[in-house]
């Protein structure tokens, strides 16, 4: 299967909770994450195609009693590469606070 590698900017991972349908949702289109979800607890549940040959997005739903797999996907090392390193924003101080400039 081929994956679809979205430009960064527009990469996402959404974690959605619906206490309703007692479900826990993962969308991504990160190939790194679809790859170690898949890995982790299996094939998704449903897949984005984009055109013929190519995969953009897939969904996992986990229900509320598979408690096992809920704690397995739910840390850093499954949903951010760990190569990942986030860019220092050009406001940002060293406290961690932004300043914003008016001009």
């Amino acid at each position: 299967m081929k994956y679809f590698d979205t430009l960064l900017e527009e990469q996402e991972t959404s974690i959605n909770i619906a206490y309703d349908q007692e479900k826990i949702e993962i969308y991504t289109n990160r190939v790194d994450v679809i790859k170690n979800l898949t890995r982790e607890i299996g094939k998704p549940t449903t897949r984005d195609k984009k055109g013929k040959t190519y995969w953009m997005g897939a969904i996992w739903q986990i229900p509320f009693s598979d408690i096992s797999t809920i704690s397995k996907i739910l840390n850093k090392e499954i949903l951010i590469d760990k190569n990942f390193k986030p860019k220092k924003k050009e406001t940002e101080e060293k406290n961690g606070f932004e300043q914003f400039r008016i001009f």
